[in-house]
C-alpha cells in the first residue's frame, strides 16, 4: 500500500483512518488486504462487519493468500463462490487454506454483526483487544445517507460513532480502521 503509506505516512496506534467510496468500490476487499498486511508485520486484528457475511470475508482473504502468497491467479471471487474448480484450483485451494491456518488465522477475528451499532461494534472490539490482544481494528461499512446534500442527524450520529471509535484509538494505543459506504448523490464530490 505505498501510495497509502506515502500520503498518510503509515498507519499508526492511536490514530482512526476512514475509507470511504461509493458501492461495489472494493472497500472491503481493500480492507481484507490492509488487514493481511497489518498480520504480517506482527499486528492482531480485529474486523467487525455489518455487510459481509464471515464466509464472505474467509473467502476475499481465501483468494488473497492464493493470489499474493501462493502466486495463484486462477481462482477469483467469482469463480470461487460458483465451485467451478478444477484439481488444479483444490490443490492450490488446500494450500491457501494452510498457509492461512499457519500465518493468519491466530492474528485475526472477525464478527458480523446484522445492523451497523457503532456501541456494540466498540463492545466488541474492546473485548477483543482485552481478551485477544488485538492491535488493530476494522469496522465495516457506515452508511452515508446525505438526501439533497444534508442530514444533519446523520452528521451528528456520524461525529458521536466517530469520536467512539477514536477514544478506543487512544486509550488502547490501537490502529482503527473504518470504511464508509458513500450515496450514490455524492457522486463527482469531494469529501475530506
Amino acid at each position: 500500500f505505498k501510495f497509502m503509506s506515502n500520503e498518510i505516512l503509515g498507519l499508526k496506534p492511536g490514530t482512526l483512518n476512514c475509507w470511504a467510496a461509493h458501492s461495489g468500490c472494493g472497500k472491503t476487499t481493500y480492507m481484507v488486504g490492509v488487514a493481511m498486511s497489518l498480520i504480517s508485520q506482527g499486528q492482531k486484528v480485529i474486523m467487525v462487519t455489518n455487510e459481509s457475511s464471515i464466509s464472505d470475508l474467509k473467502q476475499s482473504i481465501l483468494v488473497r493468500v492464493l493470489y499474493r502468497c501462493l502466486n495463484y491467479d486462477k481462482i477469483g471471487k467469482k469463480k470461487l463462490a460458483s465451485g467451478n474448480l478444477t484439481e488444479e484450483d483444490m490443490k492450490m485451494i488446500r494450500k491457501a487454506r494452510d498457509w492461512y491456518r499457519k500465518k493468519y488465522a491466530k492474528a485475526i477475528k472477525i464478527v458480523a454483526l446484522s445492523d451497523a451499532d457503532c456501541n456494540l461494534s466498540c463492545q466488541i472490539i474492546k473485548t477483543h483487544i482485552k481478551r485477544d490482544g488485538c492491535t488493530a481494528f476494522i469496522v465495516d461499512t457506515f452508511k452515508l445517507s446525505v438526501d439533497n446534500g444534508s442530514n444533519d442527524s446523520f452528521w451528528m450520529d456520524l461525529v458521536k460513532d466517530t469520536r467512539k471509535l477514536t477514544s478506543i484509538c487512544l486509550k488502547e494505543n490501537v490502529i482503527g480502521l473504518m470504511t464508509m459506504q458513500l450515496a450514490l448523490s455524492s457522486i463527482n464530490r469531494c469529501w475530506l
